[in-house]
């Protein structure tokens, strides 16, 4: 018998069930297979600070959080909604933390400081895509990724606009793509 519970109602709301289930996580994840998990938790390094841009209901963040003790996992969300906000304290682990408001606020916030990963999957218009991948640019340390979800995902075109603008102004490339997911290194 599997641990992973299905809901009695379509999640997320509006019968758009794009999200995927895990065990140990309140609610579903966004990420759309196990294979997309594993491409991002390969990038994460097991010491340092990963910042997640965009948790919805921070089910992501738990499994790296579960794979990545020794990371402290940082999520960035403004919350459209307060029940994401409450999956996101369900889901919370010890080496958690929540920057409750937009991206915009934690770039200023964050200064200076350096994270070993960034994953971006936020805001989907082209120009609020764009000014968080030059801000994680800024924040990352060297030779570290900036993963970025939702690349060429039909319905979103800005995510893939902001991707493709930002390599053709950096020395950023695409070195690895795993469905809608894109691993970037300068």
């Amino acid at each position: 018998m599997s641990d992973v519970k299905k809901p009695s109602v379509a999640w997320p709301l509006n019968n758009d069930p794009c999200g995927r289930y895990f065990p140990r996580t309140a609610g579903p994840s966004i990420l759309e297979s196990p294979d997309v998990l594993e491409a991002v938790i390969e990038e994460i390094p097991p010491v340092g600070v990963f910042v997640e841009i965009g948790t919805w209901g921070g089910a992501t963040a738990a499994l790296i959080a579960d794979r990545r003790p020794g990371a402290l996992v940082v999520s960035v969300d403004s919350f459209v909604d307060n029940r994401f906000r409450m999956l996101w304290i369900l889901n919370r682990r010890p080496n958690m933390r929540l920057f409750d408001g937009p991206s915009r606020s934690f770039w200023i916030v964050a200064g200076n400081a350096r994270a070993s990963a960034i994953y971006i999957d936020g805001d989907h218009t082209e120009e609020g895509a764009l000014y968080d991948l030059r801000e994680a640019a800024r924040v990352v340390a060297p030779g570290g990724p900036i993963l970025v979800h939702d690349y060429r995902q039909p319905g979103i075109p800005g995510v893939a606009l902001a991707v493709d603008r930002f390599c053709a102004e950096t020395q950023w490339r695409i070195v690895k793509q795993v469905t809608s997911l894109v691993v970037l290194h300068a």
